[in-house]
């Protein structure tokens, strides 16, 4: 998954890791950039 989040100018990605048909981990990480303190707007898109 991709995600555009304000202020971040590159985006962040997540890892969704399944196992036994449910979700057992999810992994968010930015492209070199700190995290906003508060995410007001974001989008997700499918990669």
């Amino acid at each position: 998954m991709h995600a555009e989040i304000n202020d971040l100018k590159y985006g962040a990605g997540f890892l969704l890791y399944i196992e036994n048909n449910g979700l057992k981990m999810l992994e968010g990480y930015s492209y070199d950039e700190k995290w906003p303190i508060k995410i007001t707007n974001f989008s997700l898109n499918k990669i």
